[in-house]
C-alpha cells in the first residue's frame, strides 16, 4: 500500500516538472527592462512616494529687483515644507512690470494662465475672471482661519468687489498718511500733528505766517495731488469718507468732489510752493528734504530718503501722522493669483501663495523689503524696525476712514487728463466745477 502511494506522489511531481518545462517564457515586452520600474520610487526607509505635483509661477522678483532676497527664501522655505510639490519658475529677469503684465495678458490670449502668479493691476484679474481663468480662492481662504485671520478683508474686498468670491489675496499693503518736518511745527506754535481739519487749515495758516509753505504738491505726476484730492473728500461727511475708497469712479460731479477740488485748489494757491503746478514729484519730494514746505502725503518706501543724512537735510525732524479726522491711505498691495485648471495643483497653489504671504512672509517682507502687513498681530519687536516705520504700522488701526489708491479710482481716460487739470486747476485756469466736470466727460 505505502509503495502505490508512493508511486502517485512520484507520478504527479514528475507532471509538474513536465509543465514547467512546456510554460513559455515572459514576453519581453511585459517584463521590466529596469528593476526601478517595476514599483513606485521609494524613499530611504523604502516607503513607496507619491509622484510630486508640478505648478509654474510667473515672477519679476529675480536678479537686481529689491525684492530677489525676499522671493527666494520664501520659494525655499516653501520647498522645505512641501517636498510632494515642484515648483517651476517662469523669470522675467530685468524686466518691468509693465513687461509681465504684458505676459500675462498674452498667456490669458492663449487661455493658459500659470498655477501662480502676480500682479498689483485690477484690469488683469478682470480680464483672466471673464476667461475663466482664475481659480477661485474662497473656499480655501474661508475654511483656513490661521492664515485668514493674517489677512485684510477690506483689502480682499476692494481686490475683488466683495468677499462672497475671493480670487485675488494679498499679504502686504501700502498705509501712509502725512510725513512732516517736526522743527518747522514747533516754529509754528505746534508741538504735534493737528488730528482734525479745521486744525489742519489753522496749522497751515500758521506756517504761512513763518514764510513755510505747509504742504508738497505737484500736477506733472498726477499720484501725489490725486491722494490730496481724496483725502479731501473726508471733510464732505461720511458720504465723502465713502467716496474716499470708492473705485473705478466715472462721474465727479457731486458736491463732495467738488468741495475737494475747491480745497485743492485752495491748497495750490495759497499753501504750497509757486512751482507746484505744472511740477512732478521730484520737485515735491526736494521741496520737503529742503525744507522749503512741511509736509507730503507719502508712504513708508521714503522713510531712508526723508532720513539719510546722504539725502535729506530733515532727517532728525521727521514725524509722521494720521490724516486729520483720523484716516490714512489705505490700500492693498501686489495680489497673488491662482490659474491652476485642477484640484491637486489648486492646492499646492494655496499653499505656495501662504508661503508668501502668511504670518512667517509677511514678518519677512516687512523686515527685508520694508513691505507693511495685512496681519496686526505680527510680533514685530525683534525686527529692528525703523521708529518711523513702527509709527506707519500703527496708522493701521481704528481708522475712522481710509483712502483708496487714485488709480484704483480713474479710469484709463481719467488718466489720461488728470495732470492737464489738476495744473489748470491750481493756476486758477479753471473752477473746481469745472475740473469736475473735465474729469467726468473724459469717460462720456
Amino acid at each position: 500500500m505505502k509503495r502505490k502511494t508512493l508511486l502517485k506522489i512520484l507520478a504527479a511531481l514528475m507532471a509538474l516538472m513536465l509543465l514547467g518545462g512546456c510554460a513559455q517564457p515572459a514576453a519581453p515586452g511585459n517584463a521590466p527592462e529596469n528593476p526601478s520600474d517595476a514599483a513606485p520610487p521609494s524613499d530611504a526607509s523604502g516607503n513607496a512616494q507619491a509622484e510630486k505635483v508640478k505648478i509654474t509661477m510667473y515672477t519679476e522678483w529675480v536678479g537686481t529687483h529689491p525684492f530677489t532676497g525676499y522671493f527666494n527664501s520664501r520659494l525655499d522655505a516653501f520647498k522645505t515644507a512641501h517636498p510632494e510639490v515642484e515648483v517651476e519658475v517662469d523669470e522675467l529677469a530685468g524686466n518691468t512690470t509693465a513687461t509681465m503684465d504684458g505676459k500675462l495678458k498674452i498667456a490669458i490670449s492663449a487661455g493658459e494662465l500659470p498655477d501662480v502668479f502676480t500682479t498689483a493691476d485690477a484690469s488683469i484679474m478682470n480680464l483672466a475672471k471673464e476667461s475663466n481663468l482664475l481659480y477661485e480662492l474662497t473656499d480655501l481662504i474661508n475654511g483656513d482661519e490661521a492664515f485668514r485671520s493674517h489677512l485684510d478683508m477690506n483689502d480682499l474686498a476692494t481686490w475683488n468687489g466683495g468677499t462672497d468670491h475671493i480670487y485675488a489675496v494679498n499679504g502686504y499693503k501700502e498705509v501712509f498718511g502725512f510725513f512732516y518736518n517736526k522743527q518747522l511745527l514747533e516754529k509754528a506754535g505746534y508741538s504735534s500733528f493737528p488730528t482734525t481739519w479745521e486744525d489742519f487749515w489753522k496749522l497751515c495758516d500758521a506756517l504761512r505766517a513763518q514764510g513755510v509753505a505747509p504742504m508738497s504738491l505737484c500736477t506733472t505726476t498726477a499720484w501725489l495731488s490725486s491722494t490730496t484730492f481724496f483725502s479731501l473728500l473726508s471733510e464732505a461727511g461720511e458720504t465723502g469718507k465713502a467716496l474716499a475708497h470708492t473705485t473705478d469712479v466715472t462721474d465727479y460731479t457731486g458736491p463732495e468732489y467738488v468741495h475737494a477740488a475747491a480745497q485743492l485748489q485752495k491748497c495750490f494757491q495759497e499753501y504750497t510752493t509757486p512751482d507746484a503746478p505744472g511740477s512732478d514729484l521730484t520737485v515735491a519730494i526736494n521741496n520737503f528734504l529742503t525744507g522749503q514746505t512741511a509736509m507730503i502725503v507719502d508712504g513708508a518706501w521714503r522713510i531712508e530718503e526723508f532720513t539719510s543724512p546722504e539725502t535729506s537735510q530733515i532727517g532728525d525732524y521727521v514725524g509722521v501722522a494720521r490724516l486729520p479726522g483720523n484716516g490714512a491711505v489705505s490700500y492693498p498691495g501686489t495680489g497673488f493669483f491662482c490659474g491652476s485648471k485642477d484640484e491637486a495643483k489648486a492646492k499646492a497653489a494655496y499653499e505656495l501663495i501662504k508661503s508668501f504671504i502668511g504670518a512667517d512672509g509677511q514678518a519677512e517682507a516687512l523686515s527685508m523689503i520694508g513691505a507693511i502687513p495685512t496681519s496686526t498681530s505680527l510680533d514685530v519687536s525683534n525686527l529692528g524696525l525703523h521708529p518711523l516705520m513702527t509709527d506707519i504700522l500703527d496708522l493701521r488701526d481704528n481708522l475712522d476712514y481710509y483712502v483708496t489708491s487714485c488709480w484704483r479710482v480713474y479710469s484709463a481716460a481719467t488718466r489720461a487728463i488728470v495732470s492737464q487739470e489738476q495744473a489748470a486747476l491750481g493756476m486758477g485756469q479753471i473752477t473746481p466745477e469745472e475740473y469736475c466736470k473735465n474729469l467726468t466727460n473724459a469717460n462720456a
